[in-house]
């Protein structure tokens, strides 16, 4: 008489999965991946996959999804605080799924959904920002400046340097550090966003 294994409640094998995509794409490009090397991956069956995603693309978006959820969660941005908040929270994802991250680029390439929500992840972030900066002219806080182009500017670096960061497991130095990271991004921003008296 065999014995079945103990089912894994949804929400684990859901995180499963995303870890084991993520681990996987450390080491190999978006295009190379399997659902098959996935589920080997997590150690449950194939058919658990379907059960959370679509495709393999489902699972980027799934990363998008929680990356905007985790930026809409940060607070207010009249807050002290609200700009390491929200560098924290996405640092912080980069670097436990560094390789779905770089995957959101390459699936972009040949996924229209994947496509759409990266744009639409950008949009809104850019968007954000310039209503940040523009809030921070107005009040006499920040000095003139094209709030939307800088906003653009700075919403593709931190996309940039996140993915060298934390895409690749052979980045092999200490710009990887989480800390270093952060502490970097918020020298960039903070010099932008420079509070003067009011």
């Amino acid at each position: 008489m065999s014995t079945r294994a103990p089912r894994v409640p949804a929400d684990e094998a859901k995180q499963r999965i995303v870890a084991a995509a993520s681990t996987l794409l450390a080491d190999r490009p978006f295009r190379e991946l399997t659902v098959e090397d996935v589920m080997a991956e997590t150690g449950l069956k194939r058919t658990v996959f379907y059960r959370h995603f679509t495709g393999l693309p489902d699972v980027v978006l799934f990363l998008l999804d929680d990356i905007a959820a985790s930026l809409t969660e940060a607070g207010d941005p009249n807050e002290p605080g609200f700009l390491r908040a929200v560098l924290s929270r996405v640092v912080d994802i980069a670097q436990r799924n560094g390789g779905l991250l770089r995957a959101v680029y390459d699936a972009a390439a040949v996924d229209a959904d994947v496509e759409r929500r990266l744009d639409e992840a950008t949009q809104w972030s850019i968007d954000a920002t310039a209503a940040l900066f523009q809030a921070g002219i107005d009040a006499g806080r920040t000095p003139p400046l094209d709030a939307r182009a800088v906003s653009h500017a700075l919403t593709h670096m931190n996309f940039a340097v996140l993915v060298d960061a934390f895409g690749r497991r052979d980045a092999g130095d200490d710009l990887a550090d989480p800390e270093r990271v952060l502490e970097a991004l918020m020298t960039v921003w903070e010099r932008v966003i420079v509070t003067q008296p009011g």
